[in-house]
């Protein structure tokens, strides 16, 4: 697989496996549809995201709505920039950046330490996307 493609089927097991975890705690899910077309040289694909920078809008009755950009990659600040562009409502929006930490399993062939398993490191808006996240584990691929 190139390298483009390649990433892009990791972003969207990540964003697969974020909507299974949503879904699983009982959330209402809207998601970005990717457009696929034909060109000269095969087929291609492309995808807008809602409002230039969200990937999922997760709903459940009684909570803020949850804006959701699933990044599968490391340039997290350009993900963060292009949300705090968006004039949200705190009250009622919860803005979030998911990074996906991947197939961390096995052990650590330098340290010989279990590797921390498949999880999102979860950033929010309103802690202007510190450093300090908190982590959702993926669910067993039997559930």
């Amino acid at each position: 697989m190139t390298g483009k493609r390649m990433n892009n089927r990791k972003g969207a097991d990540a964003e697969r496996e974020a909507l299974r975890i949503l879904a699983a705690d009982g959330y209402f899910l809207d998601r970005t549809v990717r457009h696929v077309y034909r060109t000269r040289t095969g087929w291609g694909s492309h995808r807008n995201d809602t409002l230039g920078c969200i990937d999922i809008v997760a709903k459940k009755a009684g909570e803020r709505t949850r804006w959701i950009q699933v990044h599968a990659g490391d340039n997290l600040a350009a993900k963060a920039r292009k949300l705090a562009k968006v004039p949200w409502t705190l009250a009622h929006d919860s803005v979030e950046l998911w990074q996906w930490a991947g197939n961390l399993q096995g052990t650590n062939p330098r340290t010989g330490q279990p590797k921390a398993g498949r999880f999102f490191r979860i950033y929010r808006l309103e802690d202007n996307f510190k450093q300090e996240h908190c982590r959702i584990d993926a669910l067993d691929s039997t559930s």
